[in-house]
């Protein structure tokens, strides 16, 4: 029971694929070279009554449309349905075939089909481009036919495939570019049928033919997936932690021991050029009385001013009460000189200048002690 409940599955599925297939309507461009190459390969014309042929021989539920091409594309014939007037005219549409072309722009016939295809097709309907050539891109300058190959391979192709439209190279002659045939029907999910001769054209295009009845539509090719590019990861290096260095206590000879401020001692007291002494009060007229420490002080000034004592004292005897005594060291007689040299007339000039100062000095302490306090009075001393 199981086998048979399997097998009616399977007969289900196969005639539900095969209504598919049926009921699935076919858009077609067929596009043939006119180029003068093809004239050498068939001087007959034979493509051109075998195209014919094909069009003819199309189902009613196809619609088809011609390009034709040399240097240039022409769509000679828009999507037309395959009914009987429409067959008419698309056997009318190849009158232009001549094999007068200068050159083979076959990438600019596809992108024709491509377009019209995409623009004018039917929806629901399987989309296929019949490319009949010798399949050589010659366009007169040999960079431009790799320019134009490699657009042909790399992008009409690619935009084919995503538009759901196949191509089905029929390759014309042993002289054809297999390799790009190859191509055109790889990257598209079609086939490719090669005719060595022109005779045997209306053999390849009976297999064609078969072939587009047989064709579902194409595989959804699915969009490259997108991959997110994400910047290279960055490694963190650890930071090491600053090195902390101990302080390193100095030796006992790095220390220098600071040095201690030198006291400068005061300079001790000099007398002056002239010492000023009031002489103290006497007892008695004439006789001057000292205390301890007045003759120390005069002790004192002797000594700083190299006066001998006696001299102060004689001095101060002499000197009236209240009198100012100005008191010089004696000086050193300066050596004798000639009496009519300049050094005896200096001298002299010396001398005389030094007594008067003596004098005025004198005079000043006189005056001075005249006007201090007066003296107190012997009976007061007692």
């Amino acid at each position: 029971m199981n086998k048979r409940f399997l097998r009616a599955v399977h007969l289900l599925v196969l005639g539900l694929v095969t209504a598919i297939v049926q009921a699935a309507p076919q858009d077609v461009i067929l596009i043939v070279d006119n180029s003068g190459s093809m004239r050498k390969i068939d001087p007959a014309l034979l493509a051109k009554r075998t195209a014919a042929e094909f069009l003819q021989q199309l189902p009613a539920d196809f619609y088809a449309g011609v390009i034709i091409f040399d240097q240039n594309a022409r769509l000679v014939m828009p999507l037309t349905p395959a009914t009987a007037a429409g067959k008419a005219k698309l056997a009318a549409s190849l009158d232009g075939m001549n094999y007068r072309g200068k050159f083979t722009d076959s990438p600019a016939a596809i992108e024709r089909a491509i377009f019209e295809l995409k623009s004018k097709a039917r929806p629901d309907a399987v989309k296929t481009i019949v490319f009949v050539s010798d399949g050589v891109v010659d366009t007169g300058s040999a960079l431009r036919d790799t320019e134009r190959g490699k657009w042909l391979r790399e992008e009409l192709t690619v935009e084919a495939a995503a538009s759901g439209i196949r191509i089905m190279p029929l390759a014309f002659t042993e002289n054809a570019d297999l390799l790009l045939i190859a191509r055109l029907a790889d990257a598209t999910q079609g086939e490719s049928i090669r005719a060595a001769t022109p005779n045997d054209l209306s053999a390849a295009y009976g297999q064609m033919l078969e072939r587009l009845k047989a064709l579902v539509p194409p595989a959804a090719t699915p969009p490259p997936p997108i991959t997110e590019t994400l910047p290279p990861a960055v490694e963190e290096t650890p930071v090491a932690p600053p090195e902390i260095v101990p302080p390193t206590a100095a030796t006992p000879a790095e220390i220098t021991p600071a040095t201690p401020p030198v006291e400068i001692p005061p300079a001790p007291a000099t007398a002056s050029s002239a010492e000023a002494v009031t002489p103290p009060a006497s007892d008695t007229a004439g006789a001057v009385a000292l205390t301890a420490e007045e003759k120390a002080a005069l002790e004192q000034l002797a000594k700083d001013t190299g006066v001998p004592v006696e001299q102060l004292m004689k001095e101060l005897e002499e000197a009236p009460a209240g009198q100012a005594v100005v008191v010089r060291p004696e000086e050193t007689a300066p050596p004798a000189a000639n009496p009519g040299s300049p050094l005896a007339a200096n001298s002299l000039l010396l001398g005389a200048g030094a007594g008067g100062l003596l004098l005025a000095g004198l005079a000043w302490f006189f005056l001075r002690g005249k006007r201090a306090a007066p003296l107190a009075s012997p009976t007061a001393s007692a």
